[in-house]
């Protein structure tokens, strides 16, 4: 078997198995170059993040957390809203056509997002950039009405590219 054979076969495993198993048979090849090395430490970090290896409540990092509607409820310092009350909502709605689900909603936000194609919401004629997600939420805990089980909320999203975070 080629070598080539080997890290396709070892990649297909620890996606089925976890991220240990990445880490024990593809160690960081010293011939790789730098950004190959980032974008599997990065890929890495992301897998943690999805298996709940990551705890990013603990971790010091920006993190998503719930706006609630309970009276009494109050943004704490140094959050940031990206609900649909604000142009970073996510456009994508769950039971409009192509929009089966959650997930498919965070996908389509992000592949607009990273594509330069994403309207602020209610504001069409705001383009929501990269570099404006950048410059206006990085280092920002990010709130948005979705549950914390586990589902994917575009806050993920946001929180990945103001804070460079696994993609980009």
């Amino acid at each position: 078997m080629a070598e080539s054979d080997s890290l396709e076969c070892d990649l297909a495993s620890a996606n089925k198995i976890g991220t240990d198993l990445v880490d024990q048979r593809i160690p960081m090849n010293e011939l790789w170059s730098e950004a190959e090395k980032k974008e599997r430490e990065s890929a890495l970090w992301m897998q943690r993040v999805k298996w709940g290896i990551l705890d990013l409540a603990n971790s010091g990092r920006p993190r998503r957390i719930q706006r609630k509607r309970t009276p009494g409820w109050v943004k704490p310092e140094g959050v940031r809203i990206v609900d649909r009350t604000t142009i970073f909502g996510n456009p994508y709605k769950v039971g409009e056509p192509g929009v089966p689900d959650q997930a498919t909603a965070v996908r389509l936000y992000e592949r607009d997002l990273l594509a330069g194609n994403l309207r602020g919401y209610r504001r069409p004629n705001v383009v929501i950039t990269v570099e404006m997600v950048r410059d206006e939420l990085r280092g920002f805990d990010l709130a948005c009405f979705c549950k914390l089980d586990g589902e994917p909320c575009h806050a993920d999203v946001l929180l990945a590219v103001a804070n460079q975070y696994g993609i980009l």
